[in-house]
């Protein structure tokens, strides 16, 4: 044992409290927001910034492929052999996330560089009543004004949830240390209910990886960022630990956009990247 988990996070969903009433459930009821005349992008007709996602980077978007049933490595993340980036479910995914991109969305979606500064200026700026992003971007929109609330990502159209990458901290023992057994004390220490709940409340506000701990905070239901980032989680799917997973983002970083850019079909998109991801680990390791 060398480390502990610390905190967890995970993508969740953000809406404008002045916008909308309840936080919406399903990708049905966010496309019915498109129809909304109070989101319609002034700059190119028929288009719409009700709901956003920077689903063009990969990280973003594999929570709409996983949803569908698509995967990155197969025996839970350790078959480098087993690419389910090509799947039918993946494919399908891509399609309906392609539909956002072709039929909903401004152009400028498409930008990898710009689309998530886009997405908060729209969410802040009270043009976009829902959007998709981590714990992280809290803070911003707290100090920018925005009454917004916090859900889980609401059910993708084939009924299942949206399954975005696990993420997580660690509190970490140095290989170097001359202290191992009290160090693993203190982890112990750090890392108990009592004080990861602690931490949340008056330190850190990021959401204990103590299942205890967060059962708590979850009951307790007074953090509605918390509460969805818990909730969120139970749908999260674990990010492949191994060096073979940095050619996943390299091979899959163009696999949307080619196919919401119209460049490939979504089968297409898919079926190259994975080609491309099986090569270089094939090359590499």
């Amino acid at each position: 044992i060398y480390g502990s988990p610390f905190v967890i996070e995970a993508l969740v969903m953000y809406y404008n409290k002045a916008l909308l009433d309840t936080a919406p459930t399903t990708f049905e009821e966010l496309e019915a927001l498109t129809k909304d005349e109070r989101f319609a992008f002034a700059s190119e007709a028929g288009k719409s910034t009700a709901f956003l996602s920077n689903w063009i980077d990969f990280y973003n978007s594999y929570g709409l492929l996983a949803g569908y049933g698509g995967y990155v490595f197969g025996a839970d993340g350790t078959d480098t052999t087993d690419v389910g980036l090509n799947s039918e479910g993946a494919i399908e995914a891509i399609e309906y996330g392609s539909k956002w991109f072709q039929e909903y969305w401004p152009q400028g979606m498409l930008d990898k560089t710009t689309s998530g500064n886009f997405i908060d200026e729209q969410f802040i700026g009270g043009k976009a009543a829902a959007i998709i992003n981590g714990p992280w971007g809290a803070a911003n929109y707290r100090d920018s004004g925005v009454d917004y609330g916090v859900a889980p990502v609401p059910t993708l159209p084939n009924g299942d949830p949206y399954a975005p990458f696990a993420g997580g901290k660690a509190w970490v023992i140095s290989s170097y240390s001359e202290v191992g057994e009290l160090a693993q004390e203190w982890l112990n220490f750090v890392t108990n209910e009592e004080n990861q709940t602690l931490l949340f409340e008056e330190f850190t506000a990021e959401i204990p990886a103590n299942n205890a701990s967060r059962k708590v905070i979850a009951d307790a239901g007074e953090d509605e960022l918390a509460v969805a980032v818990i909730e969120q989680y139970n749908s999260a799917i674990p990010m492949p630990n191994i060096p073979e997973m940095a050619e996943v983002w390299t091979g899959a970083e163009t696999m949307m956009f080619d196919a919401a850019s119209g460049n490939k079909t979504a089968e297409e998109s898919a079926n190259d990247a994975t080609e491309l991801i099986k090569q270089n680990i094939e090359q590499k390791y």
